[in-house]
């Protein structure tokens, strides 16, 4: 009986210990250069809102994480190539990408902001042949594509500084992003683009998660747990008021 209760009581330990930590580092894709979620260049080291939260759940998990930016079509090759162990950047947990990859409890609720120039009378409820700016393969796109279905331009981009950059040429009339990435490319565009309307939950979208290979359990469950401890003990709420107003 006495060698019973041991050898429970030495399944549940490992168990636990399984969910508590991870041995090897955690090698995280992130999106190249999405403010304020991610910020990456060659002079400095990747930081901003996904980082600061991801280096919490290593912390939380004792063990050390990496980052690898790089566009978002690039992110899931990497993931299937073993490149990478998850990907962070305002990734938005769809019931499409549910059937496909592993995701961690949604961490932060997603809004989108349509942003125009403010020298500009557009209209969003009246979209009908305007060029329209996204990133390619991303949750706006199809949600333009499945909306509008053809009535409107949809001119696509690798990143959301190149939709932004578009918009400042006149390259498109109107562009949409994460409501936190329109406030940061508002905020610092010296007055020349606006938001237009108000944000916006797209529709099935559950948030943001981590997103990993529908296979990698152990590590989906471990940052779950890592998740949970920093969201009640208050880290993550620390690490949002830095990044974001409200």
């Amino acid at each position: 009986m006495i060698k019973l209760i041991l050898k429970v009581l030495t399944s549940i330990s490992l168990c636990v210990f399984t969910v508590t930590s991870h041995a090897n580092p955690i090698r995280f894709g992130v999106i190249d250069f999405y403010p304020p979620f991610v910020f990456s260049s060659k002079s400095q080291p990747t930081y901003g809102f996904d980082i600061e939260v991801a280096k919490a759940l290593c912390q939380q998990l004792k063990t050390e994480c990496t980052f690898t930016s790089m566009p978002l079509n690039q992110l899931f090759s990497s993931l299937a190539a073993n490149q990478i162990d998850a990907i962070m950047g305002a990734i938005s947990l769809t019931p499409e990408r549910k059937l496909a990859y592993a995701f961690t409890r949604p961490y932060l609720r997603s809004t989108m902001d349509y942003v125009t120039l403010t020298n500009t009378n557009l209209n969003v409820d009246n979209l009908q042949g305007k060029r329209v700016g996204v990133v390619k393969d991303s949750t706006f796109y199809n949600y333009l594509r499945n909306k509008y279905e053809g009535a409107i331009q949809l001119v696509t981009y690798g990143t959301n500084q190149e939709v932004v950059t578009a918009l400042s040429n006149n390259e498109v009339d109107i562009i949409l992003l994460d409501s936190p990435a329109a406030n940061y490319w508002i905020k610092y565009s010296a007055g020349v683009l606006k938001s237009v309307g108000t944000p916006t939950f797209l529709p099935f979208d559950e948030g943001y998660a981590i997103l990993l290979k529908k296979d990698n359990t152990a590590l989906t469950g471990a940052l779950n747990q890592a998740l949970n401890t920093i969201i009640q003990n208050g880290t993550f709420a620390k690490i949002k008021s830095s990044y974001f107003s409200n």
